[in-house]
């Protein structure tokens, strides 16, 4: 019983970011992936963005569950990134974004969650809970950010960013939803 309370009340509150967590669905089950590139939007609003200092050999395909990140060589690249907007005005009367992201790995992948708030003078980055994802079967994860009133405030846009760390990963995710709890 308090189960499915609980189960009703993340659906309710994922409604909040119903759009872009429709795009990431999306995103996750898309036949056509582009050919990775510096900046690419894989789906509308779902961006990867790889450092262009390095000579990255990436590979994005759809496979059975998911979206498949196999990162043959890092090159030098000393960062790769899977980002997507969240609506400035809905997170401002937010007291929490949580995060959760399921997905295979044939490794140890290892994902660092950052929420960006970006204005006029540039952004500003707070990490939440580095998620790991460990072979041998399907990795539920769950995160969090404490929403900062001053930031959110002062943002002209605010995104949501997993870096991904590893000279070498092969990960699948299968979903990413985001759920707001207000104040």
């Amino acid at each position: 019983m308090l189960l499915e309370k609980i189960s009703e009340a993340l659906e309710e509150h994922s409604k909040t970011f119903g759009e872009i967590n429709n795009s990431l669905e999306e995103a996750l089950k898309a036949d056509q992936i582009p050919q990775p590139e510096k900046r690419m939007e894989i789906y509308t609003n779902v961006w990867v963005d790889i450092d262009p200092s390095g000579e990255t050999e990436l590979e994005i395909s759809r496979e059975e569950k998911g979206l498949r990140f196999y990162m043959i060589d890092r090159g030098g690249a000393s960062w790769l990134t899977l980002s997507y907007p969240l609506p400035v005005e809905v997170v401002r009367d937010l007291k929490y974004v949580v995060i959760s992201i399921a997905g295979v790995s044939r490794g140890i992948s290892v994902l660092r969650p950052h929420i960006r708030y970006i204005n006029k003078d540039g952004f500003i980055d707070k990490q939440a809970t580095s998620l790991a994802i460990f072979p041998g079967g399907a990795n539920d994860n769950l995160t969090s950010f404490t929403v900062s009133d001053d930031l959110a405030a002062t943002a002209d846009h605010i995104e949501v960013l997993y870096f991904i760390d590893g000279e070498h990963f092969d990960l699948e995710i299968s979903s990413i939803k985001n759920v707001g709890v207000k104040k």
